[in-house]
């Protein structure tokens, strides 16, 4: 009974999210995954000021409304104001709308497989194949865009540049803590933890 009206209120969220998505196609194979895109085209209540200086100051040769939008989508992620976001040096590059954040769509990905299980629970068995369905397109979409087998990690994705984002740009080498979410998420498969030298019941939750 509890279950039952719970459901809705994280489904609607869910269905109606703030987070935009991108399409991309490799290959003749279209994808779906989400980003943080903020329908923002003025500075935030909250850092006025210093939205306005750095759009009048270090970006001030970029459109003011995309600078503003791309300070507000970082605030949404909680990485405010991480290199994760920039296009180049300094805060002035920031460009949050254009990247695909790994972690983020893990999250998505968890909540899609936790609503199939609990529209299961319920005997809701459609709404359960739909967020089923939705749940392996995402990972699909992850492995194939997402993951860099090269360096055995996920990465964000620069969709302006089609390329994927494996290290900082103040340290270059170096990854993001966001890049094992899904390994929290259980979206490893077995020849993946066996690059990292575990196995799926020896996985430390991270």
């Amino acid at each position: 009974r509890e279950r039952e009206r719970e459901t809705p209120s994280l489904t609607h969220p869910h269905t109606l999210s703030p987070t935009c998505c991108t399409h991309e196609t490799v290959n003749g194979e279209s994808f779906t995954l989400n980003r943080f895109d903020a329908p923002v085209t003025a500075p935030r209540p909250e850092s006025y000021a210093e939205d306005f200086r750095l759009a009048q100051g270090p970006a001030a040769s970029r459109n003011e409304s995309l600078v503003y939008a791309a300070l507000a989508s970082a605030a949404e992620s909680g990485w405010d104001f991480s290199s994760r976001w920039f296009a180049g040096a300094g805060l002035g590059t920031i460009a949050t709308p254009n990247i695909v954040p790994v972690d983020l769509n893990s999250i998505l990905y968890v909540v899609e497989t936790t609503l199939a299980d609990m529209h299961t629970d319920m005997g809701n068995q459609s709404a359960a194949a739909l967020y089923n369905i939705a749940a392996a397109a995402r990972a699909d979409a992850m492995t194939k865009l997402l993951f860099d087998s090269t360096r055995v990690r996920w990465c964000d994705l620069n969709i302006s540049s089609g390329t994927q984002r494996n290290t900082t740009t103040s340290c270059p080498g170096a990854g993001f803590a966001s890049q094992f979410v899904p390994l929290w998420a259980g979206l490893a498969d077995q020849c993946v933890l066996s690059w990292f030298g575990c196995c799926n019941d020896g996985l430390i939750n991270l």
